[in-house]
């Protein structure tokens, strides 16, 4: 039975997949969602000791502990990150790698040094975690359901409800990386491209496409897609199964 484990991105937690979980699994899959520390579920875990490093042995460590092979290794948005460090660590465990509308870091580089320090956004972070996140803890309220793409009335009230802050050495620390997950043959871009003005995804996407060693694709979603159309990840992951081109989205 093949396995995926989802990984959740900026001020996200497992949650965010509830919609895709049950499809996954109608399809055969075995499915893992963590929360990462001090997000979703394991807020009561976040500090300044979190980094990315952390978030990257939390991935590590479920796979080793579930003694998972032949991963498919899905990551959302910032999660791109840690999916990146995840298969440089252990990548004969993983056999697909899959960003989904997900940043694409190189060795040294930071999410803030992705998004560029002169961001808007990363100006906002680093702000906001100064003024209300005790200088390391960026506020959930520094977006809405609305900036994912969530405009459904139900799902902006689940989204609120359920975001949380985000320690910001997440998002500062650099990602250092050996250059092992190179060998992992399947690897996967999907740019949402209704999530626009987002030039550091438009950069990842314009460095695959013409990659051989990458399948892309365009979806005409928002980014926060495994909320909006469920189903359309569940067709991706479908495809992934069958290992055949047939039927992809």
């Amino acid at each position: 039975m093949p396995a995926t484990v989802l990984i959740h991105g900026g001020f996200h937690g497992s949650w965010c997949w509830d919609k895709v979980r049950p499809l996954l699994e109608d399809e055969g899959w075995t499915v893992y969602a963590p929360s990462l520390t001090g997000l979703g579920d394991r807020a009561y875990l976040a500090s300044p000791d979190v980094t990315l490093r952390t978030h990257v042995q939390d991935v590590v460590n479920l796979i080793a502990e579930q003694d998972l092979t032949d991963v498919a290794l899905c990551g959302h948005s910032a999660a791109g990150m840690v999916i990146t460090g995840v298969a440089d660590a252990i990548p004969e465990r993983i056999a697909t790698l899959v960003y989904l509308d997900a940043v694409l870091p190189s060795d040294g580089e930071s999410m803030f040094d992705i998004a560029g320090h002169d961001s808007p956004m990363i100006a906002a972070f680093t702000r906001q975690a100064a003024e209300r996140g005790d200088g390391w803890l960026v506020p959930p309220d520094y977006f809405s359901a609305a900036d994912f793409g969530v405009t459904n009335p139900t799902d902006v009230t689940w989204v609120e409800q359920n975001l949380t802050g985000h320690p910001i050495r997440a998002f500062s620390d650099p990602l250092s990386l050996t250059g092992a997950g190179s060998r992992i043959a399947n690897k996967i871009y999907v740019r949402c491209t209704d999530w626009k003005n987002r030039t550091h995804l438009d950069r990842a996407l314009a460095a695959v496409e013409s990659d051989p060693a990458w399948t892309v694709y365009r979806w005409p979603s928002v980014h926060d897609v495994m909320i909006t159309e469920p189903d359309r990840v569940r067709e991706l992951f479908a495809w992934l199964a069958a290992a055949t081109g047939e039927g992809m989205p």
